[in-house]
């Protein structure tokens, strides 16, 4: 069962909003739900171009592709997807699924070419990203006309708080209402996602943000 408060992660229409704070502790089922939301839109008749970005590839390696091919088993539609080089794609659809690293090496930027036609950038541990001026020009990438877009962020509120997410949409640890136009808030913790986790789960104090 989804949690009602990532319903708008499932949302595909054209006057949508454009950003999506997802944040929560471990156990939240932030990741888990973002990455059924994405197997649900390249299904879409958008034909979407998803992106999954985080600030180093390996860690991408690591979690986010996992997320994907496990929200594909889990939803049973493995015969609808393959891979290639390095994309996962909707055999139906012809939508792709991405995944790209900010960062290619230590301090070393990576040229992330092939933004354009980019409908739904999800980034992951999104507070890692080391500044707005960063998330801003792949933000501005995001333009294509005709289709809904979405920007979804993903985190931990606890790492975030001293980053340049609550600057830019929060106040004193509140969602900024002036953002409210364009943005969707979506908190989460275990006791939201309880009924799947076991009793080791529930023992770390990470859940508790």
């Amino acid at each position: 069962m989804i949690n009602p408060v990532f319903e708008p992660l499932f949302d595909d229409y054209l006057e949508q909003p454009r950003y999506y704070q997802v944040y929560g502790g471990r156990g939240s089922a932030k990741s888990a739900t973002t990455a059924l939301a994405i197997i649900k839109l390249t299904y879409s008749p958008f034909k979407h171009k998803v992106l999954y970005l985080r600030q180093t590839m390996t860690s991408l390696e690591d979690s986010s592709i996992a997320d994907v091919r496990w929200a594909i088993e889990f939803m049973g539609v493995g015969a609808d997807f393959k891979e290639s080089k390095g994309q996962i794609i909707n055999k139906v659809t012809g939508s792709t699924i991405s995944f790209k690293g900010i960062r290619s090496s230590g301090s070393q930027t990576a040229k992330l070419k092939s933004l354009s036609g980019i409908t739904t950038l999800v980034i992951e541990e999104a507070e890692e990203v080391e500044s707005f001026e960063e998330f801003s020009k792949v933000d501005e990438s995001i333009r294509i006309k005709g289709k809904p877009l979405k920007i979804i962020m993903v985190y931990n509120p606890t790492s975030a708080i001293k980053s340049w997410i609550h600057k830019e949409w929060f106040t004193n640890g509140f969602p900024n209402i002036e953002r409210y136009d364009d943005t969707m808030f979506m908190h989460s913790t275990y006791k939201d996602n309880i009924e799947n986790l076991n009793q080791e789960d529930t023992s770390s104090d990470d859940l508790y943000n």
